[in-house]
Parts: structure tokens; C-alpha cells; sequence
């Protein structure tokens, strides 16, 4: 069985994972899964944040913007997230800028487990039958590490 780096995955120059490749199928199933939503981008982040409201009600005091504003942002950060999958070190960057300007936010580790299925149910919701549920798998796996790499900044 071969090794395969996950296109999101730490890309630190010590890291012993730069010397695993990229893995560029699992790029193009990400990128294809994504573009499925692209027309929905915007409906997606709606229905997240109204998941998230829902379901966590006392977080909506984070968001100082209204929905709309918040809406861009989250497909903003999410295109340029997939926009670099071939590009670990450009997403290692953003993501421990977001990581740390969250943390500014009052973000705790323990959110992004919930902000992981809720971001993975939206997709589903809005995805539809469009997207397999591999595709979703793999979402959940990309999602725990950008996760992973904004709560390391934020810590540090």
C-alpha cells in the first residue's frame, strides 16, 4: 500500500510529510466535489450558518458582521482553501492566519468538531445526490485537518 500526503496536510520544510507526494487524485476529487457546489456556494454557507445558529445558539455572539458579510467570507476562505490544494505550503499560510484571527474571535478547539458536521451537513444538504459519500468522507478528513492546522496557530 503506498503512503499518500493529503493535499491539506502540514507542509512544515522539517515535516517528514513534505517527502510524501501530493495526492493529486484525491486533489481533483475534492476540487470536482467543490465545483459541484460552486452555482450553491453561497446557498451552502447559508445553510451552514443556520445549522450552526441552530444547533449552538450561544456562539452567534462571535459574529460582529451580519450573515450576508459572514457568508462571503466563509466561501472566500473556502475557495482559496481549494483553490491551493496543490499548494500546502500557500494553505499552511492562510490557515494559520485564520486560525489565529479565530482564535481573536473566541474560538475554542471543542467548536471545530461541531463547525466540521455542520460544514459536512450543508454540503450533503445542498450537494444532494450530485456528491457521493466518499466525496463526503473525504471532505470530514480535509475539514479535521484544516482544522488541526488552525487550532496549531491559535495555540501558538
Amino acid at each position: 500500500m503506498s503512503i499518500r500526503r493529503h493535499p491539506i496536510s502540514r507542509s512544515a520544510e522539517q515535516s517528514p510529510l513534505r517527502t510524501i507526494p501530493v495526492d493529486h487524485a484525491l486533489i481533483a476529487r475534492l476540487k470536482s466535489s467543490y465545483q459541484l457546489l460552486s452555482s450553491d456556494r453561497f446557498e451552502f454557507a447559508s445553510v451552514f450558518y443556520s445549522k450552526l445558529f441552530a444547533e449552538a445558539p450561544h456562539l452567534r455572539s462571535m459574529f460582529s458582521t451580519s450573515i450576508d458579510v459572514q457568508t462571503t467570507k466563509l466561501v472566500a476562505a473556502l475557495d482559496a482553501i481549494v483553490s491551493n490544494l496543490e499548494y500546502p505550503e500557500k494553505n499552511a499560510k492562510l490557515l494559520k492566519e485564520m486560525g489565529q484571527r479565530h482564535a481573536g474571535y473566541g474560538v475554542k478547539p471543542e467548536h471545530y468538531d461541531l463547525v466540521i458536521d455542520l460544514i459536512c451537513d450543508a454540503i450533503r444538504e445542498v450537494g444532494g445526490e450530485r456528491l457521493p459519500a466518499s466525496h463526503l468522507a473525504e471532505w470530514r478528513v480535509a475539514l479535521r485537518l484544516v482544522s488541526d492546522q488552525m487550532i496549531a496557530a491559535a495555540s501558538s
